[in-house]
């Protein structure tokens, strides 16, 4: 029997070299795949096409006949360590608070079973197609080559903008190759590190060292405009590290006295950079982004929010080991956010990751997790080690080793310190396994056994292997599919074309269902819901029997999202929006239906101060005065300063004409307390909305005072000074509110206005700001 199996085995020895550049190809694709096109998910597109194409590899693999060798080379043991990774990921996904998003998340995140055992995989395959010089020449060769295309690619995108590239999506100069703008500057990163190692260590022609000095300094440019500090402080200690080992190396052994050309300025130089972008950062980048035009946030939990949330989740020692399972943290946050979270800026993030990849994993798989997760940092110093000390590797074989060692290392650091796209990740598997079977590849290999029981056992991993990355693929594809259509339905939801949006979001389903795309055909069912409800038709039958219809499928397909994923609040937002639209045209049960439902997602979701100000709405639209004002109250108690629960409780006076006893309410609250610039707005608010717009001024002066970014305190201060002859004064802040709010319309609409005499708010389509439901200004 093993006879035939060698003698089919051999016929497909060629596909062994064809599996290498198809994995090569997966890789390239993770860093560098994008289509210019606003539907298309860049990450699950990535994982997507690297996990089709790791899957070919791995048939490739084992039909070429490599897995026999594979189960019996040196460093299997060592390498196949990181298996405890999804072996961890697997328990605490067993002892889950939320079973839902343990395996696939919500759009294949790094903290999934899923994706650990995708990282796994390719570790392995890694360590078995990557043992050669050759092929570590060839490895690194293509991710570098990658990393400047993408440094290219980024630098016409910030140069020349759309006159470049004409594609709606790089309309926004932050939009790169491969990912969010901070993982840009982390490939950057290593484009400066590897390309000083060359500099420092490698002989080359002239023409090579032109080149890498050439993309060193677009490196050093593109981290100059991206200015993160992670990567100014890693790429400063590596480049340290390289100046002194280069130090060391130049500098005789018997020499005793200092001597200027065993310098090595490059690195130094490099160090220096970092240091001064780590001092005076925030002046030069500002001053670079006035050149070019780049603006870009990012916004995570800090240590201290990320370390608290924990505390308040591993209150059992299970917990403490296991967490609370894969990708639960997103739950943990919006049950345990920290209640300053809520007057910032950025209260209305639902955090899925914490402060780092790293920490994402130790709060949601607990210590067990976070330790897993170094093991493939520890292998790769191990395989590093071993390969500086045999004497039996070339200088260029350890130099190899070192490029893959400064990247692997820089990467896990990089994990530790930041929340990194799933790519990156990906890749850092790929290089440290690769540097494991590099290390052991002059190890003396088991003889690969020919008995019958050894066959079995080959063929069994085998079709275990295939099994499961074959499996991994499909899903990943279906998943990437099904996010294509939803994001195809959701455009052209908002585009007005219903029928289209419901083409969209059938074939989204019948790909894959998920959570995001059930919420979409509940949308889509809603606003038909809303149109039906102000049809004019005289056809009242046809009517009913349409708006029956929507009704029967929003109702379901927000049902079907709450099943899905049940400590999803947003599904409970889904179906009470739906009871909520019924109770306005009075259909009977519909306001108890949605009064239960919105109780169901904030007790999902008790940190939201969006809940209780749509409850507070809902009840005033039914006359329960009681209840707006304990919704209200809880809203503002969650939020002081929300602006969309102010002008909620300055309508409510104006409904119910009593503006003037606001007023005096207001004026008592700001003595009371008059270092709350919310009170301070609620006061001028009041006062504009009564008409009293010179009354207006101060109070809104005195809000920018002690909240010097309330940007609707400085609209309405705006529109006050115009009122007031104050063009000059009122044109400033229009002018600031435009800078920070570059996609708000109506701001620029208004500063056109005020700049060319006209009113105001002529062209303005909506209603006047104090009569709207939400703020001009979202913040």
């Amino acid at each position: 029997m093993q006879e035939k199996m060698s003698a089919l085995f051999g016929r497909f020895s060629r596909f062994a070299n064809t599996g290498q550049w198809i994995y090569l190809a997966g890789i390239v694709l993770a860093i560098v795949l994008i289509i210019p096109a606003a539907w298309f998910p860049l990450q699950v597109g990535k994982i997507a096409a690297f996990s089709t194409l790791l899957a070919v590899a791995v048939i490739a693999f084992v039909a070429a006949g490599s897995m026999r060798g594979l189960l019996y080379k040196g460093g299997l043991k060592i390498a196949s360590l990181v298996l405890l990774l999804p072996i961890v990921y697997a328990l605490s996904y067993w002892f889950s608070t939320d079973r839902t998003v343990g395996i696939y998340g919500t759009g294949l995140e790094v903290d999934t079973l899923f994706f650990v055992i995708l990282g796994a995989v390719a570790f392995v395959m890694a360590f078995g197609y990557f043992r050669s010089a050759r092929s570590m020449r060839t490895l690194i060769s293509v991710v570098f080559i990658s990393f400047i295309a993408a440094a290219v690619f980024q630098t016409i995108a910030v140069v020349f903008g759309q006159t470049a590239l004409p594609w709606a999506p790089f309309a926004d100069r932050t939009v790169n190759l491969v990912g969010k703008w901070n993982d840009l500057g982390l490939i950057l990163g290593i484009v400066t590190l590897w390309s000083l190692m060359r500099l420092e260590w490698s002989p080359m022609s002239r023409a090579m060292r032109i080149a890498l000095y050439v993309a060193l300094a677009l490196a050093l440019v593109l981290l100059g405009i991206i200015h993160f500090t992670v990567v100014w402080l890693l790429v400063g200690a590596f480049s340290l590290v390289i100046a002194v080992v280069a130090y060391l190396v130049r500098r005789p052994s018997d020499s005793t006295g200092f001597n200027i050309r065993q310098v090595p300025f490059i690195p130094l130089g490099v160090a220096a950079v970092c240091i001064v972008f780590l001092i005076f950062g925030t002046m030069l980048n500002t001053s670079l982004l006035k050149v070019f035009p780049v603006t870009s946030v990012e916004v995570r939990p800090s240590y201290d929010t990320t370390m608290e949330i924990v505390r308040a989740t591993h209150t059992s020692p299970s917990r403490a080991l296991l967490g609370t399972g894969p990708d639960t943290f997103g739950q943990m946050w919006i049950t345990n956010k920290p209640a300053g979270v809520n007057q910032s800026d950025f209260w209305n993030l639902d955090f899925n990751v914490a402060y780092s990849t790293i920490m994402t994993a130790f709060a949601g798989v607990g210590i067990l997790g976070a330790l897993a997760w170094f093991i493939p940092l520890i292998l790769v110093l191990f395989a590093w080690v071993r390969v500086l000390r045999s004497n039996a590797r070339e200088h260029n074989e350890k130099f190899l080793a070192s490029l893959l060692a400064f990247a692997a290392i820089y990467l896990w650091l990089g994990a530790v310190f930041y929340v990194m796209s799933q790519n990156l990740i990906l890749l850092a598997f790929v290089i440290s396994g690769a540097l494991i079977g590099f290390a052991y590849s002059f190890a003396d290999e088991h003889p690969v056994h020919r008995s019958r029981l050894s066959m079995i056992w080959v063929i069994a991993a085998s079709l275990v292997l295939v099994g499961a990355v074959g499996w991994n693929a499909v899903q990943a594809d279906r998943i990437f599919f099904s996010s294509v259509y939803t994001n195809k339905a959701l455009i052209a939801l908002n585009s007005g074309d219903m029928q289209q949006a419901s083409a969209y979001i059938t074939k989204s389903q019948s790909a894959f269902y998920t959570g995001d795309n059930l919420r979409a055909a509940a949308s889509i069912s809603l606003t038909r819901m809303q149109a039906l409800a102000q049809s004019t038709s005289t056809d009242q039958t046809a009517l009913q029997t349409e708006f029956t219809a929507e009704t029967q499928k929003a109702i379901a397909s927000s049902q079907a999202a709450i099943n899905l994923h049940p400590l999803d609040y947003r599904g409970y937002i889904s179906l009470a929006q739906v009871y909520h639209l019924l109770s306005s045209v009075k259909v009977t049960g519909a306001y108890q239906l949605a009064e239960q439902t919105y109780i169901a997602a904030a007790n999902v979701n008790p940190t939201n101060p969006i809940i209780p100000l749509t409850v507070a709405r809902l009840e005033s639209e039914n006359n329960n005065t009681a209840n707006t004002q304990a919704a209200i109250t809880r809203a503002l108690t969650l939020k002081s300063n929300y602006t969309d629960a102010i002008l909620f409780v300055v309508q409510l006076n104006v409904t119910n004409k009593d503006i003037p006893g606001a007023i005096k309410a207001a004026q008592a609250a700001v003595q009371s307390a008059p270092g709350v610039a919310s009170i301070w707005f609620e006061l001028g608010l009041l006062y504009y909305t009564n008409n009293e717009p010179a009354n207006a001024i101060e109070p809104l002066e005195q809000a920018i005072k002690l909240q010097s970014d309330y940007a609707n305190a400085q609209y309405f201060l705006g529109l006050a000074y115009y009122d007031q002859k104050r063009a000059p004064e009122a044109i400033a802040l229009f002018q600031n509110l435009q800078t920070t709010n570059p996609d708000n319309a109506e701001v620029k609409l208004i500063l056109s206005n005020m700049q060319t005499g006209k009113p105001a708010l002529t062209g303005v389509q909506t209603a006047a700001p104090e009569d709207r439901q939400t703020a001009p200004i979202s913040q």
